[in-house]
C-alpha cells in the first residue's frame, strides 16, 4: 500500500538518511540517519523525523506543548496529540528532504512557539520575550524569532535559546 504524502520526499543516498521502512501499513513515514542526538551511531535511540500523511513533521525529542503534551508540527505550528489528529488539516508548510536532512542533523525544539524564552542578546545581556517562530536563514541555520519584553524584536539561533 503506497503512502501518499502532501509533497514527494526523496532523499539523496549521500546524505546518510534513509527511511524507516513500517512492518504494517502505516501512513507516517520515519526517517533516520542512524545516529543519537550526540552524533555517535545509535540503534534504538536513533533520532527520528516522522512526516504525516498530510506534511505535517516532528522530530524525536522536540518537546510537546505545555497544555496537552500535544506532538507540535515544525513546518507550521498546528499540534495534535497522535499523528492522525495531526492531519486533521493539511500542513500549510510540509516537509521537503532538505527539511528532514536538516532536522535530522541540527538540535531538537526545546521551546516552542508561544513559550516564554530566555535569550542572550548583543550586549552580552539576558532578555525575555515570547518564542514567536523558526525560520531558516540563508545559510540553512535554524532561528527563531522573539518578541522581547522590552518591545523590540529579536532573532537568535534555536541552540542559544532557554526557557524562561
Amino acid at each position: 500500500m503506497p503512502i501518499t504524502t502532501a509533497a514527494p520526499i526523496t532523499i539523496d543516498p549521500a546524505t546518510g538518511v534513509r527511511e524507516i521502512k513500517p512492518t504494517l501499513p502505516a501512513t507516517t513515514r520515519i526517517f533516520t540517519n542512524g545516529r543519537n542526538a550526540k552524533g555517535q551511531f545509535a540503534r534504538w535511540n536513533a533520532v527520528r523525523v516522522a512526516v504525516t500523511a498530510q506534511g505535517h513533521w516532528y522530530r524525536s525529542g522536540d518537546v510537546a506543548d505545555s497544555l496537552h503534551n500535544d506532538t507540535i508540527c515544525r513546518g507550521c505550528g498546528h499540534h495534535g496529540h497522535y499523528d492522525y489528529i495531526l492531519d486533521y488539516e493539511r500542513c500549510t508548510h510540509p516537509a521537503t528532504a532538505e527539511d528532514v536532512v536538516a532536522a535530522l542533523s541540527g538540535p531538537a525544539r526545546h521551546v516552542q512557539p508561544g513559550d516564554r524564552v530566555r535569550v542572550s542578546v548583543d550586549d552580552g545581556g539576558l532578555e525575555y520575550g515570547k518564542l514567536v517562530g523558526f525560520y531558516r536563514d540563508v545559510d540553512g541555520v535554524d532561528l527563531a524569532d522573539v518578541d522581547l519584553d522590552s518591545g523590540g524584536a529579536y532573532s537568535q539561533t534555536i541552540e542559544h535559546l532557554a526557557a524562561a
